[in-house]
C-alpha cells in the first residue's frame, strides 16, 4: 500500500511541473513603495533595470523567467532597498519594489551633498526629485571611505534628523544645521537673526525644550534679533550671547510679528508642512530671502542649484568664530514641553 502511494505522489507532482512548464505569463503588475511622496524611482526605471516591458513579459512560459536574476538586478539600483519578483496564483508577474527612505541632505566640507538613508548608506541626488528632509553642511569627509568618527557623526545626524522630522515645529523653524570643526552641531533658524550652539545629538528633548521655552519667555518679549547666539549645551540653562549689530529697538517692534509667526508655525501639522516648499510659501508675510549671518560669512553656494533645489547658507564654523562671553542666562526649569 505505501509503494502505492508514494508512485501515486510522484505522478501527481510530475503532472504538477508538466503543467508549470506549460503555463505562461498572463500580465505584469509593478508596485513602488516609497517612503512620503518621495519618489526617486518609477515604473519606467524599472522596466529599464530589467531590460524589458511588459510586452516582452506577457505569453512567456513560465519556466523561462529567472526570478533571482530579476530581483538582484533591481538591488543593483542604489535606491532599491528591497525587491520581490513572484508569479500570483492567476500567472500574473508581481514586481515589488520598496525604495531607500532619505532622512537628511548632508553636504560636505567640500560642496559636494548627497543624501542619508535611515540604514546610514550614502545615496546620489536625483535630478527629478528632491526629498523634503532636514539639511547639514560642513561633514567633513567627502571620500567613500569613512573614518570612525564620521560614522559616529552620522549616527548623530540620524538621530537629529529623524527628531526634527517627527516636529513639525522645529521642522519648520530650523533651517539648516552646521557642523563644526569640533563636530558639533550649530542650527540656523528661519525666524531670528541668531545661531543655536546646539552640541552632539545626545539629549535631543531636552535641549529642544530649553530652547522652546527661551522663544517663548524670553525672545518674544525682548525681540528675537537681540542675540547672535544662544547656547543650548548645558545642562539646566540656556546662555545667550549679545548681538552687538542689533538695533534693539527694531528687534522689539519685529518681535510680536516674529510671535505670531512662531505660533502660526506651532499650529500647522506635518502633513501641512510637507505640502509647501519653503517657509515663506506657509507664511506669506515672512520674506522669502534674508540674510543670516551668525559667522564670519564665506563664499555661499549658489541660492539655487541646477535642478532648482535651494542651496544651504555656508558659514564658517571654525574654533576661532564662537562668542567669547556669555550675557544672559536663563537657569533650567523642568524639562517636559506642553
Amino acid at each position: 500500500m505505501w509503494i502505492a502511494m508514494g508512485a501515486g505522489l510522484i505522478v501527481l507532482l510530475v503532472a504538477a511541473i508538466q503543467r508549470k512548464n506549460t503555463r505562461a505569463c498572463k500580465g505584469v503588475e509593478i508596485e513602488i513603495r516609497a517612503s512620503g511622496n518621495n519618489y526617486f524611482i518609477d515604473k519606467d526605471d524599472v522596466r529599464r533595470l530589467l531590460n524589458a516591458t511588459e510586452k516582452d513579459y506577457v505569453g512567456r512560459p513560465l519556466k523561462d523567467f529567472r526570478l533571482a536574476k530579476m530581483e538582484n538586478q533591481l538591488k543593483g539600483n542604489v535606491w532599491v532597498s528591497k525587491a520581490n519578483v513572484f508569479f500570483d496564483n492567476n500567472e500574473v508577474l508581481r514586481i515589488k519594489v520598496s525604495e531607500r527612505e532619505p532622512i537628511a541632505r548632508i553636504f560636505t566640507a567640500g560642496e559636494n551633498s548627497f543624501y542619508l538613508d535611515s540604514n546610514l548608506a550614502r545615496l546620489p541626488l536625483s535630478d527629478e526629485f528632491s526629498a523634503r528632509v532636514p539639511v547639514f553642511t560642513g561633514f567633513p569627509n567627502a571620500g567613500t571611505k569613512l573614518t570612525k568618527s564620521d560614522s559616529s557623526l552620522l549616527k548623530q545626524i540620524k538621530t537629529l534628523s529623524q527628531y526634527l522630522v517627527a516636529d513639525s515645529f522645529w521642522m519648520a523653524q530650523i533651517e539648516q544645521v552646521d557642523i563644526n570643526a569640533e563636530g558639533k552641531f550649530e542650527m540656523i533658524p528661519n525666524i531670528g537673526e541668531h545661531v543655536i550652539l546646539f552640541g552632539d545629538a545626545s539629549d535631543l528633548e531636552k535641549k529642544f525644550h530649553r530652547l522652546y521655552v527661551f522663544y517663548h519667555e524670553v525672545l518674544s518679549k525682548i525681540g528675537w534679533n537681540k542675540y547672535a547666539a544662544i547656547n543650548v549645551q548645558y545642562r539646566g540653562q540656556v546662555v545667550a550671547i549679545k548681538n552687538e549689530t542689533t538695533n534693539t529697538k527694531t528687534g522689539n517692534d519685529s518681535s510680536v510679528a516674529n510671535e505670531q509667526r512662531v505660533r502660526q508655525m506651532m499650529s500647522w501639522s506635518p502633513q501641512q508642512w510637507t505640502g509647501g516648499d519653503s517657509l515663506s510659501r506657509a507664511l506669506p508675510n515672512y520674506p522669502a530671502t534674508r540674510s543670516v549671518a551668525p559667522r564670519n560669512t564665506v563664499t555661499p553656494l549658489k541660492t539655487t542649484g541646477a535642478n532648482g533645489v535651494q542651496q544651504p547658507k555656508m558659514t564658517n564654523t571654525g574654533k576661532n568664530s564662537n562668542p567669547k562671553k556669555p550675557v544672559a542666562v536663563m537657569p533650567g526649569k523642568k524639562e517636559t514641553r506642553k
